[in-house]
């Protein structure tokens, strides 16, 4: 996959947004010499930049740094929706890898619905289209799972198990809640997330946990409730055993 290395440790600054629609010549070229362009596409064609030819399908979107030719090539009508932008560098440390051109699969819907959402703010409070643009940016940055499972449902029950952590959570119900078989979601959530389901939820809770014994005066038993682990025996062992002392001894050194 073809990728910038673009600058994403500060908020873009958008010069121009909107809706376009291309494709009455059959080949036209651009070239915004001072800025970056991002496109969500709803149409085939061919994109060519630097001697490579990049397919486009709707359910595609781009991040073309400034002064890049680019070249497309349509096949009827092309409307998209489009944002131009500059982006501030702080240093090498700002910048991370961005695919030129993606496939968003299942994500297309949600980013496409939270980058065309970015015009109804841009006129009267910039700063917040900038920072949903900025989102966006960091998203196109994380694509998809090589395997081309829709990583949505991994996100959907990291979601479930942050509102549901005071509650029982078994991973055949938050399965059945993404639409996955378990041994599906378990081999999906494993390759995204390098543990299991069962381990995810241990460590949630017990993040969730320390950070109530050291921040708050919550009784001990009231936390270990809140975190799911209603059994003050069971609550003991499994902090003992992951943060190598007891609830009183963590709450005793914040």
């Amino acid at each position: 996959m073809l990728t910038w290395k673009i600058p994403l440790g500060f908020p873009p600054q958008i010069s121009m947004m909107g809706h376009a629609q291309h494709g009455i010549q059959a080949v036209e070229t651009f070239r915004l010499p001072r800025l970056w362009c991002a496109h969500f596409y709803e149409y085939e064609a061919e994109l060519r930049i630097h001697g490579h030819r990049l397919r486009i399908r709707p359910g595609y979107a781009s991040v073309i740094p400034p002064d890049t030719e680019m070249e497309y090539h349509y096949q009827g009508v092309a409307p998209h929706l489009y944002v131009h932008f500059s982006l501030p560098s702080g240093g090498r440390h700002d910048l991370v890898p961005i695919p030129v051109i993606q496939g968003l699969g299942e994500d297309f819907a949600a980013l496409y619905r939270l980058f065309a959402d970015i015009p109804r703010w841009l006129p009267t409070q910039p700063r917040r289209a900038a920072a949903r643009l900025w989102d966006v940016l960091w998203r196109l940055t994380d694509p998809p799972a090589a395997t081309g499972a829709p990583v949505p449902a991994v996100e959907q029950v990291r979601e479930l198990v942050e509102i549901h952590l005071a509650e029982p959570l078994y991973v055949s119900q938050l399965a059945s809640q993404v639409g996955f078989s378990q041994n599906h979601l378990a081999r999906l959530f494993r390759a995204r997330m390098g543990v299991t389901v069962v381990d995810y939820i241990r460590q949630r809770r017990v993040e969730r946990a320390r950070h109530l014994l050291q921040h708050t005066t919550l009784p001990i038993k009231a936390i270990a409730a809140e975190v799911g682990i209603p059994d003050l025996h069971l609550f003991n062992k499994i902090i003992r055993h992951a943060l190598g002392r007891a609830p009183r001894q963590i709450r005793a050194i914040a």
